[in-house]
């Protein structure tokens, strides 16, 4: 019988709206012990990135403000993460998969130009 190890249960994550638009996106994280769900950890940014926080910071305060919010579509096992989480993910991620996967508009380059979220749109230019 084969088994998920956490390491494996914790790569994925994501909530349903976001399932099959990051499907290929891999978590870049080699820890053995993650504390968070990759998948909470891109919803969470891109919720922040709607309400125009922009760093890493500005995430995990978003979070804790936001936190009651949250737990109705996340499960949060270890709580928020810290804003060392969404750098340590976001600095490794591939950007091109995220980008390319990622519920937004294009200009006629494929440059990323506004961030749909749970109906709401961010205009990037």
């Amino acid at each position: 019988m084969d088994q998920k190890t956490r390491r494996d249960e914790f790569s994925g994550g994501f909530p349903e709206g976001l399932r099959d638009s990051f499907q290929d996106l891999k978590d870049p994280r080699n820890g053995r012990h993650p504390q968070h769900y990759f998948g909470e950890v891109i919803y969470i940014a891109l919720a922040a990135m709607i309400c125009n926080c922009e760093g890493f910071a500005d995430f995990e305060r978003f979070a804790n403000l936001k936190k009651n919010w949250l737990k109705k579509h996340l499960k949060l096992p270890n709580g928020v993460p810290s804003n060392d989480t969404f750098a340590r993910i976001f600095t490794r991620i591939d950007a091109d998969v995220f980008c390319r996967n990622c519920p937004a508009g294009r200009d006629d380059r494929g440059t990323l130009t506004q961030l749909d979220f749970y109906r709401k749109r961010l205009e990037l230019q």
